[in-house]
């Protein structure tokens, strides 16, 4: 009798542990599934900063591009307008020399 009060002692604290580690596979069970989750969400929000990424990257290199096309746009303006400048600048110094030369013919 006293050996079968021991095994069922026995007995039942075998049983409270095997519950007690079914208790923790389940926890670790439910902790995995959240850490999947997370793991997951972190794995979507990289993926969407490398989209992101790209897209800015792709931006920075249209505008790049936009500047170059628009800074050559203008070099060519500004050296069209300084040799239009010079042209007239030339024709000027020949109209004054000609006014000049008109003016000592006719005294």
């Amino acid at each position: 009798s006293d050996k079968n009060s021991q095994l069922l002692e026995q007995l039942t604290t075998a049983e409270g542990q095997m519950d007690a580690a079914q208790r923790d596979a389940a926890a670790l069970r439910d902790s995995e599934a959240r850490l999947k989750l997370e793991i997951d969400a972190v794995e979507a929000e990289r993926l969407r900063l490398e989209n992101n990424l790209t897209d800015m990257q792709k931006l920075k290199a249209d505008n790049q591009k936009l500047v170059r096309s628009e800074v050559t746009r203008l070099t060519q303006t500004v050296l069209a307008t300084s040799d239009k400048n010079s042209q007239l600048l030339e024709q000027l110094n020949t109209t004054e020399s000609q006014m000049a030369a008109a003016q000592r013919d006719a005294a």
